[in-house]
């Protein structure tokens, strides 16, 4: 099995772990995947309320220091809010997002393979607007640009897992914290084992 040594990871809140106890799905990949070896290594490179846009200013930089051997992005739902109210734009349009997906890939492949992790299903019956912020986010932008990145990753014959597909099967809402945006612990950890799921057979079959 070949594992990637040096894992870094990009993203927003999700990434960086914002709500769960635990640290999020990134600390928990990090405690697995630094127990295989002495030399593994898992960089949360997550900062929130990142959108793509943001995450272009930074990425090449902070990514060619830490030399990964896997680029992991997980993000998408920021470039989909709504700020003011919910009749204004998204803060990244849909053809922007587009072309910011697949300049992240161009830029990704200079360096080591990578994983999408597709954005995750919503509950917007509590983000019209986020409790304490004119913030909107709806299920529907979600399911937008989650095929957008979808379809990229598919085009560019990048690793995709589709989250929301696998989420809307199950009682997703139990995963959920109570912002309706952001993943709790149960929620972290259903993430942290579909990576794991992936490192442990796409990887080590050469995808």
């Amino acid at each position: 099995m070949h594992i990637p040594k040096r894992i870094a990871v990009f993203g927003a809140s999700t990434v960086y772990g914002r709500i769960d106890s635990a640290g999020g799905f990134v600390a928990r990949l990090r405690l697995w995947h630094e127990s295989l070896a002495v030399h593994h290594t898992v960089f949360n490179l997550g900062i929130s309320g990142e959108t793509t846009t943001r995450l272009l200013q930074r990425f090449l930089p902070e990514a060619q220091v830490r030399t990964p051997d896997l680029i992991i992005f997980a993000l998408g739902l920021n470039d989909t809010s709504h700020v003011g109210s919910l009749a204004s734009l998204s803060r990244t349009g849909i053809s922007t997002y587009e072309q910011n997906i697949r300049l992240l890939i161009k830029q990704a492949r200079t360096l080591a393979p990578m994983l999408f992790i597709g954005p995750y299903p919503i509950d917007d019956r509590r983000t019209q607007p986020i409790a304490g912020q004119a913030v909107y986010f709806t299920l529907a932008d979600a399911h937008k640009y989650a095929q957008v990145q979808q379809r990229v990753c598919r085009e560019e014959d990048v690793a995709y897992l589709d989250v929301m597909q696998t989420w809307e099967a199950t009682s997703y809402h139990e995963w959920l914290a109570e912002d309706g945006l952001h993943a709790n612990s149960a929620g972290h950890e259903q993430l942290f084992q579909a990576i794991r799921t992936y490192l442990e057979t796409s990887c080590s079959e050469g995808k």
